[in-house]
């Protein structure tokens, strides 16, 4: 079975099999894992998907469209890894304190791409 996302196909059973296509990721499959501590590759799927909702997240909260240069890049390289610790590791104490830093890294994101 294949799962198509907008930015990489991923190959099941083998999910360690992903393929780039076209576009850029925001964050690679081996950077996401590192961010959130996770071994093995179980939950591969499930990081893949909450990395390929990042774009369209940014996108939609902001304006900004993600590309590998430009203005704007490390920020949202930067909200992506906040983003993706709040989405997957959501229950934690210091939810409070990611989503805050995430609303001014999105605000940060919005004036850079209003300024562009």
């Amino acid at each position: 079975q294949v799962y198509k996302s907008r930015s990489l196909i991923l190959c099941s059973p083998f999910i360690g099999a992903f393929i780039q296509r076209g576009e850029s990721m925001i964050l690679t499959l081996e950077e996401a894992k590192e961010i959130l501590r996770v071994d093995g590759d179980e939950l591969d799927l499930e990081i893949a998907s909450l990395i390929d909702a990042i774009p369209s997240y940014l996108e939609t909260t902001t304006g900004y469209i993600y590309n590998e240069v430009g203005s704007g890049h490390q920020v949202a390289r930067t909200v992506a890894r906040f983003l993706l610790i709040l989405w997957f590791e959501g229950y934690d104490n210091d939810k409070s304190k990611i989503q805050r830093t995430i609303d001014n890294l999105l605000t940060v994101l919005s004036t850079i791409t209003r300024g562009n």
